[in-house]
Parts: structure tokens; sequence; C-alpha cells
């Protein structure tokens, strides 16, 4: 995890906060492709990057996927899901490879998933809201990072505010 942490920010620039790492034990694909006893770990960067770029990010991270998979004879498996995402004021997205209806083609074959909303001075779940992106932890993290994304987004455009 650190090492694939490292690569990440020499792409992406400094992480500016992380959550602790913590076990995921729901149910799914994941767990059928990768086994047991799998681990996650939520990062975000120092550096805003223009919404333009998310499917480049999303390609760069399924190309680290694919250089860490093991090679078995019998077939090949992941051993990192890599997820990038971004948020904004209003809501939290997932770059995704997957068609279903409630993601929004960007380009590249790469897709927009809607995740988690924020209404009235919180995080909303969606129907089809991931278990782990539902869990407490998650929506904590999130909300801190909002809040520090409006912070920024404030004094960045403070002097629109005046006179």
């Amino acid at each position: 995890m650190e090492e694939v942490e490292r690569r990440l920010s020499r792409q992406y620039g400094e992480v500016e906060d992380r959550t602790e790492i913590f076990l995921f034990t729901f149910p799914g694909p994941f767990r059928r492709e990768m086994g047991e006893d799998l681990k996650k770990r939520i990062l975000c960067f120092v550096d805003l990057m223009p919404i333009e770029k998310f499917p480049e990010v999303k390609t760069f991270t399924n190309d680290l996927e694919w250089e860490y998979r093991e090679h078995l004879p019998e077939r090949s498996r992941r051993i990192i899901n890599l997820d990038p995402g971004y948020l904004t004021l209003s809501k939290v997205l997932l770059a995704s490879t997957k068609n279903h209806p409630h993601h929004v083609y960007l380009r590249d074959g790469v897709y927009g998933e809607l995740l988690l909303r924020y209404h009235r001075g919180s995080l909303r779940n969606l129907p089809w809201t991931y278990a782990d992106y539902r869990s407490h932890l998650v929506h904590t993290f999130f909300t801190q990072v909002r809040e520090h994304y409006h912070e920024q987004l404030r004094s960045r455009f403070s002097h629109r505010r005046e006179g």
C-alpha cells in the first residue's frame, strides 16, 4: 500500500490527508477476485486538479492495477484496486469503466459515477452507494475534505466578494 501511495504521489503530488487503513469486510466481487482480509485506504491530494483530467487519472490507475497484477498459470488477478474520484461541494464521484444507468460517459471509455451527494448539511447515500462508502469513517473523511476544499475556494476567489 505504501509503495502504491508513493507512485500516486509522484504522479499527482503530495497527499494531503488519508483515512486510516480499514478492513474491507463487504461481500461482493472484490473478495471473490482478490481474496479475504482486504484492506482499504482513501487518499486526498493537496493539488486541485481540473475535472477534465479525470479520465486520464482513471487510465493511469488502471495501468497501475495491471502492473501490480498477480499472474498465475490458471488466471491473472488483481492484488490492488484503485478507484480515483473527485469531490465537489455538492457530490463525490468515482471513475468507472462500467456503463451503468447511473453513470455518465466522460470520454476514453471512462464514466463518472455519482456516489454520494451533499444535501442539507451532510453527505447522503444513494441507492447504489457501495457499502464501504456508506460508513461513518468515509462520510467523516469526505466531510472534512469538503470543508477544507470549501476554504480553498473561498480564499482563491475572495477577490470576487470584495467591493
